[in-house]
Order: structure tokens, then sequence, then C-alpha cells
């Protein structure tokens, strides 16, 4: 696995040799035609939620796996035609790259796969195999539970099609895993917090529906405020790894349906119709949290504008503040 090779490209390329004839990069590197060019590189594989901008005269030959990067996102039903996509390059001795948006967990994972497949290895050695050459690379937690799994069933995992009725890839991979430690809960089960707009004390959402991600690592630390470092040495000390600075969540059942609008990014209101208070952002392309992990797509509510509050049996002090608290 020789890690030598360069570009004569002015620009720096972003992407990593992480195998013979395979480099894995962010969005920028997939741009960078000269780099591409001057490695030889024939083949580009993107995993994304949206296709990005081409040449006109595009000559590569593509694969482009859509996906988001979060916890609930089925990358291990795209496995083995993502291996077979790199292999028949490979085999050819022509270059591919891999990339998503940073670089750093959805092509992290397919690569990882790759490694994982071609040379028998456990997700662990995989990782670090990949980290050797890519440092920032880090799985989202639901993609590292399908890669173990992936190592389980012997790197065949094929999802039976022959009921409509059966749960998505996603949710079998959840069902055989036990995913309540990473992935939110659904609203049956127990939850020990509710997050509640501090003027009017509506509830928004609860712990279930929190996204955590691994506190953020890699280049984008270098431009990042001290906060974001205190942030990874506090995760690091507590020994979970996951960052507790800002709060991200999935869509929120009370939000419109954003996907439908024209902007990819917009205001998140209070749904008390007499508050609507702005409690945060939302980003269809993501948003870097300050401990300078990219968090793709984000649901971010500015903790100054919400209550963490513990769930209680009896609410009738709530409600009292909520009668008093209400605007007019």
């Amino acid at each position: 696995m020789d890690n030598t090779e360069t570009t004569n490209s002015e620009n720096v390329f972003t992407a990593d040799k992480i195998d013979d004839h395979i480099w894995l990069g962010d969005i920028d590197s997939s741009a960078n035609h000269q780099a591409l060019n001057d490695l030889n590189i024939t083949h580009i594989l993107t995993i994304l939620h949206f296709d990005p901008e081409r040449e006109k005269n595009d000559r590569y030959i593509r694969k482009h796996v859509f996906s988001y990067d979060t916890h609930k996102a089925d990358l291990i039903g795209e496995f083995e035609s993502c291996y077979k996509f790199i292999e028949q390059a490979v085999s050819k001795n022509q270059n591919v790259l891999i990339h998503c948006h940073a670089g750093m967990s959805r092509s992290a994972t397919i690569a990882c796969a790759y490694l994982m497949k071609k040379y028998n290895l456990s997700y662990e050695t995989a990782l670090e195999q990949l980290k050797a050459k890519r440092p920032c690379v880090y799985p989202n937690p639901g993609f590292a539970h399908q890669l173990r799994l992936y190592h389980s069933k012997k790197y065949s995992y094929k999802p039976s099609k022959s009921d409509s009725n059966k749960p998505s890839t996603s949710d079998q991979v959840v069902a055989e895993n036990n995913f309540d430690d990473v992935i939110p809960p659904t609203k049956n089960d127990t939850c020990s917090k509710e997050y509640k707009c501090k003027i009017c004390r509506q509830v928004l959402f609860t712990d279930a529906d929190l996204e955590t991600h691994i506190a953020g690592i890699g280049r984008f630390d270098h431009y990042s405020r001290s906060s974001a470092f205190k942030a990874k040495i506090n995760a690091e000390v507590k020994g979970n790894g996951y960052c507790e600075q800002e709060i991200f969540t999935t869509q929120p059942t009370w939000l419109p349906d954003v996907y439908d609008k024209d902007t990819q990014n917009g205001e998140i209101e209070c749904p008390n119709s007499k508050c609507q208070a702005k409690l945060g952002r939302y980003s269809l392309v993501g948003e870097k949290c300050t401990c300078a992990k990219w968090i793709n797509p984000a649901f971010h509510f500015h903790r100054s504008k919400v209550d963490e509050c513990p769930i209680a049996k009896n609410d009738t002090i709530e409600k009292l503040l909520l009668q008093r608290s209400v605007p007019v």
C-alpha cells in the first residue's frame, strides 16, 4: 500500500491513498480535475444525499450512492455493489476516488467495508488501517454497527426483498444489533429528559430524538475555536467520545416538511403559535458543530433557547408555568 504518490496540481488534493489504486477524500477532491488527471483517476464513487455538479464533458466512470450521514442511514445494503464497482476498476489497474462531503464518515464506511471483504479483516482492524492513511476518518456509530454486522455475516449481508411488508434494511440492522445506544429509540421507549422552549415551556423533543455524534477530529480542528478542542478533550475524559457542546436532533415531527422547500436551510421556530420564538436553524446541506464534526442534515437547537428538564410523573407545576409564561 504505497502512499507516496503525489500530484503536480497547485491545489492541494484533499484525498489520501488508502490502498493500491484507491483514494479516499472529500467533495473538494472530486472537483479537483487537475489532480484527478495527474493521478489518472478514472472512477469516482460518490456517497452523498445530492448529486454534485459535473462538467459538461464529464469523462469519469461514476457510481452515486444516495445517503445522509445519520445513524439510521442504510449503507450496508450498498456494500456489495460498491465493492464490485471498486474491484472492477482495481482489477484493471485503474484508479478510484471514493468520496462523501468531508471524507470522514460515509465514504470511510464504504472504504472500510471494501478493505474488510478484500483482506478478510474485522471492522476495528480495517478502521485502524484507514486511520493510518487518513487520520480524520470516523464512521458514525450507526455505520460502525453496520460494519460489525457485515463482518459477522462474513461480508455477504443480503436482506430479503420477497416481503414488501418487511422493515427496511436499516430497520433490520437496528433489530439485529440493538442500536438503542446510538440510534434514537421510538417514543414508546423510556425517555428521561424533555427539551422545552424557554419562553413558553412548549415541549419540543426528548432525549430520544437527539442525534449524538463523536467529537470532531482531523483537519477541521485547526480552524475551530478553542471550545472545540475543549469539547474533544472533555469527551475523551468521559470515555464515551460523544460531543455534548451543541444540540442536534432528528427532524421534529412538528416542523413542516423542509425537504419540499426551495431553500436548503432556515430558522426553526417554536411550534406554539402564540410564541414562535426562534430556537435554532436547520440545514439540509449540513453544519459544523463547535467540536468540528460535520452534521448532515442538521437540525440545530441553541442551548440558550431551550431548557433541559427531567421527565416527571406529576407535571402540575409545568402546567402552571405554561399558563403563566405563554405570551398573549
